[in-house]
């Protein structure tokens, strides 16, 4: 479910690969990085984010980011330390 302009609910339905590039993103991979992994340009990736952004009725990454964890596609914990300073929070996954 996805927010329209005026905030009321209305289904949005993602592509496959709008999905997966929405859920890397927001996990804090680059667009550069998610078209590494995924094999494809640059360009296609953007595309894929800004057309699942457009579909979702969202104009900023901030918005998204928002959206991702208000419906379970961001996982904070994973960016959470536990609450000790001097722990290191844990590193982004490499990419091969």
């Amino acid at each position: 479910m996805g927010l329209s302009a005026s905030g009321a609910q209305r289904d949005v339905v993602l592509s496959k690969r709008e999905l997966e590039v929405v859920r890397l993103f927001v996990s804090g991979m680059t667009i550069t990085e998610i078209a590494a992994q995924l094999r494809r340009s640059i360009k296609t990736i953007s595309t894929q984010k800004n057309t699942a952004m457009r579909k979702l009725g969202i104009d900023r990454d901030s918005e998204l980011f928002q959206y991702a964890q208000s419906n379970g596609l961001l996982n904070l914990s994973a960016y959470v330390g536990d609450g000790n300073l001097d722990t290191p929070l844990p590193q982004k996954p490499e990419t091969l």
